[in-house]
């Protein structure tokens, strides 16, 4: 694939990003969890975007030789594409409208598939949504984050049905509910809010990152936060707090962290809590305020 483009589907505004094997949807990133195949098969079809494929040419650019028979084995691959974008834009609050009957590969009965989009430059999309040129912004004093944009998280089914966000002032509340959810007959490994910072800062020379908590009915009793750096998941800073029903204030030393490079590119701050976070482990629900989110 050529790098120099992204593709945006037919329907709801969400772009691929082949090259990172990621989307773009409502102001953030999300990877795209395809299996192989399927992402081949939808690598292929944006390639060809607006064009009409054959079973056959399909086959041939993603299965090479095999046994397997062509117009059975596209099938299979497109139609869990179609599934997992479906799912995908039914997990947010408001999904997109008729969400549930979308198919982002068109079917050609009898001959094939079409993938219908726009394919347009990369540096025309990152300029559209400010994320052109992005660099990291040193630190040369103390910056307080605007947590009026997180955004919260679960690890399966809706997030409306495990967290409700009200910002405030200079914070958020969180309404915890690790209940099952609508999606899954389990109850979601972990959850929590994360604010995001463009560009990305290099806070290699603060002492400490701040923030208040408080859990309002101290059901909630511990939190973890976790720093992450730009286009590397994989590598973060973790930091446990115990949490009380008192407001105060939790500075997380950043003098001996493992990987210093979080600190040269930290874009992600995440407040994460898990099923073992609660007090109350048979409760698991309460509400959990977080407020004066600073890097010094």
């Amino acid at each position: 694939m050529d790098s120099e483009y992204v593709y945006r589907l037919k329907g709801p505004e969400l772009y691929l990003d082949f090259e990172g094997k990621r989307m773009w949807y409502r102001g953030q990133w999300h990877s795209i969890g395809l299996t192989k195949k399927s992402f081949a098969c939808l690598e292929y079809l944006a390639a060809n975007i607006n064009l009409n494929l054959s079973y056959e040419q399909i086959y041939e650019a993603c299965w090479g030789e095999s046994d397997s028979d062509p117009q059975k084995a596209v099938y299979n691959a497109v139609s869990k594409t179609n599934l997992y974008f479906r799912r995908f834009l039914n997990a947010f609050e408001k999904a997109e409208s008729g969400a549930e009957d979308y198919d982002c590969i068109s079917n050609l009965s009898g001959f094939g598939y079409k993938l219908s989009g726009t394919r347009l430059r990369r540096s025309t999309f990152e300029q559209q949504y400010g994320l052109a040129d992005e660099q990291t912004t040193p630190l040369e004093a103390e910056i307080s984050l605007d947590m009026s944009r997180a955004r919260v998280f679960a690890s399966c089914g809706m997030e409306s049905t495990v967290f409700g966000v009200k910002p405030f002032a200079d914070g958020i509340s969180l309404a915890v509910n690790f209940e099952k959810t609508r999606l899954r007959d389990q109850i979601p490994a972990y959850g929590g809010a994360y604010v995001l910072a463009h560009p990305a800062l290099d806070v290699r020379g603060a002492k400490q990152i701040c923030f208040r908590a408080c859990s309002a009915d101290a059901s909630i009793g511990t939190i973890t936060v976790e720093l992450k750096p730009k286009g590397k998941a994989w590598m973060h800073e973790a930091f446990a707090c115990s949490i009380t029903a008192e407001s105060r204030e939790y500075a997380l030393e950043l003098a001996d962290v493992a990987c210093p490079e979080t600190l040269g590119c930290l874009e992600e701050i995440t407040f994460v809590l898990t099923p073992g976070s609660f007090a109350n482990e048979e409760a698991l629900q309460g509400n959990l305020e977080i407020s004066q989110l600073r890097i010094r």
